[in-house]
Parts: C-alpha cells; structure tokens; sequence
C-alpha cells in the first residue's frame, strides 16, 4: 500500500513504530495549533534571529537614530528558506530599515519567515489528522507529538533488554550476553543507534509497540568473524568472541561500515 507524506507521521503513531525526520520547532508547533516565536526562527536560521533580536533591543544596547545607519545596513527585504529573496513591501528593496521604522520591519519579517511553509504544514495537519484525530493533536504538545513520531532520540538500553529482545543459540545468561550488554553500555548514543540500524534497519526503539523484537543469534563460523545482520527479520548474529575488547571492536567495525539496511550485509577484510 502507498502511504501518502502527509499521513505518515499518523501511521507512526498508530503502529508505534518510529518515522524519525527531523523538523524544527517551526513545523511542530503548528500541528499542535501553536503560534511559533521569534526563538524558533533563531533555530533554522540565526543570522536572521540575531538581526531581529538586535533591532528590537537597539535601545538597550546604546543605539539611537542618530547612530542607527551606520550599524544596521538593511532594506524591507528577506530572505527565505530556499535562499531567494523577496520584497517585505512594495519596492522593500529600495526603502531603508531606519531606527524609527525597525519595529516594523521586524514584524513584517516574522509574519514572512515564521509562515513560509503554512500551506505545506497544513496539508501535514490534514494528512495527519487523516489518521489521527484532530482532538488529539489539539491536547498534544509539540514535544509529546514529535516524541509519538519519531521515537525517543536515545536508546534505553534496559527496554531493549527487558521487553524487546530474544535469543537464538544463546542463554540470556551467557558470557556472549553479558559481554554484548556491557560493550553496548559503553556505546555512546551515537554508536547505539548505528547498532540497532545494523541489525533491523531502524536507529530508534518503537513507543510502546509489544512486537518488535531483536533477536540475537549464534554464529558457528568461529571466534573471529564480524558480525552480520537479517534486517528484515531483525536478527543481529555474532560468534562466541573469546574477548569484550574483540568484541567491541569486530561490532564497531561492521556497524560503522555498513550503511545497508534491504539486505544481508557481511563487511569483507
């Protein structure tokens, strides 16, 4: 089946697997119904917050309209996401930002820049209500939405343990287990999500989704070999190695080189 863009994000939510995109606080916030602030702006592009930020604390910082011009040097012009440029008025290029008219300036710029993409949020907003009601997202805030969607941004390790992992050829109290638990301990975030990538082709643990399950299985190929991985059927197989530093090592490899996530993938030394 084809799931529109739209709609995705509700998908995730109701399946409880995770659709990690990255979007700033500027597209969030809308699909909850909240207005964006000037600091969300800062966040995509801080050459044009600072300005904003500087022109309406001029005062403060010592600046009069006697002083004005030979600090700021802007017209009644922005620039977009997508890098063009665009008149704030009629002939906005022509016309000065001056210590009198600044205010207006840096209301015309938030009214452009914090609503350029309002027809494509939106149509994110319907798609996702498509799927999800719009009550919900009505009492969500944009950080609980993004979390719904995306997962959580790190990997807690003892979740993975307890609730989604499985063994084959191996005794949940094997040393090999107790030395993959501890070689993933000292893996930074980073490194965590590159593992569970490797083996089922996804960098973030599902939100309360009871059937997602790692499974981790033997390799009879001897104590030296990488490590390797079936996607999809999210099994990471590995050897018994004869030491944690070796296998720390043979993973580290295999996850850092592989970017493959629609087959099986053996890192060849």
């Amino acid at each position: 089946a084809v799931v529109s863009t739209q709609s995705t994000g509700g998908v995730a939510i109701r399946s409880c697997n995770p659709f990690p995109v990255a979007l700033p606080a500027l597209v969030w916030k809308p699909l909850v119904g909240v207005k964006p602030t000037l600091d969300d702006l800062v966040e995509i592009d801080q050459f044009c917050g600072k300005c904003l930020d500087g022109l309406l604390h001029a005062e403060e910082n010592g600046i009069t309209s006697e002083n004005f011009s030979f600090i700021f040097f802007e017209t009644f012009t922005t620039s977009l996401s997508d890098g063009s440029q665009i008149d704030l008025v009629p002939n906005g290029s022509s016309i000065a930002v001056t210590f009198e008219n600044r205010l207006d300036y840096i209301d015309l710029v938030e009214k452009v820049r914090l609503f350029e993409s309002s027809k494509k949020v939106a149509a994110l907003r319907k798609g996702l209500g498509e799927v999800v009601s719009f009550p919900l997202l009505d009492i969500l805030t944009w950080e609980e939405l993004e979390l719904m969607i995306c997962g959580p941004t790190t990997i807690d390790l003892s979740v993975l343990k307890e609730k989604h992992t499985a063994y084959q050829g191996f005794e949940e109290g094997d040393k090999s287990i107790s030395m993959l638990w501890e070689v993933l301990e000292g893996f930074s975030h980073k490194e965590r999500s590159l593992f569970l990538r490797f083996a089922c082709g996804r960098e973030r643990l599902p939100q309360n989704n009871p059937h997602f399950l790692l499974t981790i299985a033997k390799l009879y190929d001897g104590s030296e070999v990488l490590p390797r991985a079936s996607t999809c059927s999210s099994m990471f197989k590995m050897p018994e190695y004869k030491s944690i530093e070796t296998m720390r090592n043979k993973i580290l490899l295999a996850i850092t080189s592989c970017g493959e996530i629609d087959n099986d993938f053996t890192v060849n030394r």
